[in-house]
Order: C-alpha cells, then sequence, then structure tokens
C-alpha cells in the first residue's frame, strides 16, 4: 500500500489527521509504503510518530518503507538514526 501524505509538515496538530487517513487497522498488505514528495518539515512528534507507526506494522509483521524524501527531511531521519532502520529513499524512487 502508498500513502502520499498531502500535508507539508508534520507537526503534532496534523498527526491526528494523518492517523485518521492512514488507518492502521486496515493495512493488509506486506508493507506500507509512506511518500513524503509534499513534506518539507518535520518535529519531533513527527518523528515519535513515525517510530509508533514502525512498532504498530513491526508487530503486525509489515514492513515500512518511506519514499521521495526531501534532502532536508532526510536529515532529520539521518541524526535519529531511522535511516539505519528504515529503508528511506530520496526523490523519487521505490
Amino acid at each position: 500500500m502508498i500513502y502520499q501524505i498531502q500535508q507539508e509538515k508534520i507537526i503534532s496538530s496534523m498527526i491526528n489527521r494523518i492517523n485518521q487517513e492512514l488507518n492502521l487497522d486496515n493495512i493488509d498488505q506486506s508493507i506500507l509504503i509512506l511518500d513524503f514528495s509534499k513534506v518539507n518539515f518535520m518535529d519531533s512528534e513527527g518523528i515519535s510518530w513515525i517510530v509508533d507507526i514502525l512498532n504498530t506494522l513491526d508487530k503486525k509483521g509489515i514492513g515500512l518503507k518511506i519514499i521521495n524524501v526531501k534532502k532536508e527531511v532526510y536529515k532529520i531521519f539521518e541524526i535519529t538514526m531511522l535511516d539505519t532502520i528504515i529503508d528511506i529513499k530520496l526523490g523519487i524512487s521505490l
């Protein structure tokens, strides 16, 4: 399943809306691909949200991949070392 995040910022005030749209309980695929092509910024709540998604999917045996990440956002994944446990791709890629 590929889900494109429509928000430019992943911040605490946006996470509930994204969760409602994403609805992790109904994912029945072997991998969830998050398309970050519109995301320009992510705060610490956004990082926590990604970790929560990773943990939820892991319990279900579902993988997580993040694609189309902009360099500015990718740096956040590098600093937090999430790039070492999640398949994260810069630019346009699957």
